[in-house]
Order: C-alpha cells, then sequence, then structure tokens
C-alpha cells in the first residue's frame, strides 16, 4: 500500500481546476448582477437628483420673486401715497393762483381808475391833501400788485415743480405696475407648479437620452 507523498493527484487537481473555475464563475455572475442593478438604478437615481435640484432652484427663485414683489408693492404704495399729496397741493396751488389772478385783475382795475382819478385832480383845482392822499393809495396799490406778481411767481414755480414731480411719480408707478402685472405672476406661478417638466425629464432618462450632472437650470423667469 503506497503512502501518500503530498504531492496532489491527477483527480486532486481537476477537482481544485474545478472548484477554481466555478469561483471565477460565480465571482463574474456576482459583479455582472450587480452591474445590472447599479444600471438599472442610474435612471432613477438621476430623476431624482434632478428633480430635487431642480425643486430647490425653483423654490429659491420663486421665494426672491416673491420677496421682491413685497419690496416693488410697498413702494408703489408708497408712490402712489406721494401722488395723492402732490396732486392735493397741485390742486390747491391752482386754486390759489386762480384767487390771486382775480385779485390781481381786481387790483390793476382799481389801480387804473385811481390813476385816471389823479389825472383829474392833477388838471382841476384840487388841494394838495387830497392829491398826496391819492398818490398814497396808489403807491400802495402798486406795492400790493408787485407783491402778488412776486406770489404769482413763486406759486407758479412751485404748481410746476408739482407737475414735474407728479410726472416722474405717474412714470415710476407705470413701471412698477408692468413689473407687478398679474399676467407675469400668474405665468410665473404656473411654471413654479407645472408637472410637465417633471414628466419630460423622468422620459429623456428612462430613454437613456439624457444623465446630466449639472442642476436643472429654473424655467422661472426673473422680472425684467
Amino acid at each position: 500500500m503506497e503512502g501518500n507523498t503530498g504531492q496532489p493527484t491527477d483527480n486532486d487537481k481537476d477537482n481544485t481546476s474545478k472548484s477554481g473555475s466555478e469561483s471565477v464563475s460565480e465571482r463574474k455572475s456576482k459583479n455582472s448582477e450587480q452591474r445590472k442593478i447599479e444600471i438599472a438604478d442610474m435612471p432613477k437615481t438621476n430623476v431624482n437628483s434632478e428633480l430635487k435640484m431642480m425643486r430647490e432652484s425653483e423654490n429659491k427663485a420663486f421665494d426672491e420673486l416673491i420677496k421682491e414683489n413685497v419690496k416693488l408693492t410697498t413702494e408703489k404704495e408708497d408712490r402712489d401715497g406721494r401722488i395723492k399729496e402732490l396732486e392735493e397741493g397741485k390742486e390747491r396751488l391752482e386754486n390759489n393762483l386762480k384767487e390771486e389772478k382775480q385779485l390781481n385783475k381786481l387790483l390793476t382795475s382799481e389801480l387804473s381808475s385811481l390813476k385816471e382819478e389823479l389825472e383829474i385832480l392833477r388838471s382841476g383845482a384840487s388841494s394838495s391833501e387830497e392829491f398826496r392822499q391819492l398818490n398814497d393809495e396808489i403807491r400802495h396799490l402798486q406795492d400790493r400788485l408787485k407783491a402778488l406778481a412776486k406770489e404769482e411767481s413763486d406759486r407758479d414755480k412751485k404748481l410746476r415743480n408739482y407737475e414735474a414731480e407728479l410726472l416722474l411719480q405717474r412714470a415710476w408707478n407705470i413701471k412698477l405696475e408692468r413689473e407687478l402685472g398679474e399676467e407675469k405672476l400668474q405665468e410665473i406661478k404656473d411654471v413654479n407648479t407645472d408637472e410637465q417638466v417633471i414628466e419630460d425629464i423622468q422620459i429623456k432618462v428612462k430613454k437613456n437620452v439624457v444623465y446630466s450632472k449639472e442642476p436643472v437650470k429654473s424655467t422661472i423667469c426673473s422680472i425684467s
């Protein structure tokens, strides 16, 4: 009976070779299955990642839009208040100017009458006292007319300033109203809640058309 020499027999070699061959095959099979799982999971991962980035981007942009909307609304309300003040001030100035022009007309008429009376006194046998009093009255009227003319000029200048500021404020409000247009806001809200964008991404990923690692650009447009 032969002893064990410690050397592998042919049968042992066959078994070892067969065993080793099965081990490599199993590893290859496992790696292949793992790869299939990874590939199968890629679209889902990309969809979730892209949807998450898209939502974060859109939500951030929409929050900024709301803040800007509040800012513009507040500015518009402030300008509306200023416009109301200007319109009221303009109306007061116009009324004052109207009254002053009527007074100016009356004083001018009175001055003209006094000058005529003065000429009559000069040509007649009037006393020096009457003449002096009439002259004083004429000078007084002339001073009043001069002061009234200055007031009219100042008020007219102030009125023009009011009108210029009114035009500016109204122009700003037209711009603000355009920026705050309900149609544009509604359009932005619609885009923010539009599920079609999500569906488009899902379809592209499923078809292996796009595997983007970059964040999806927000479809929200800023107010210009």
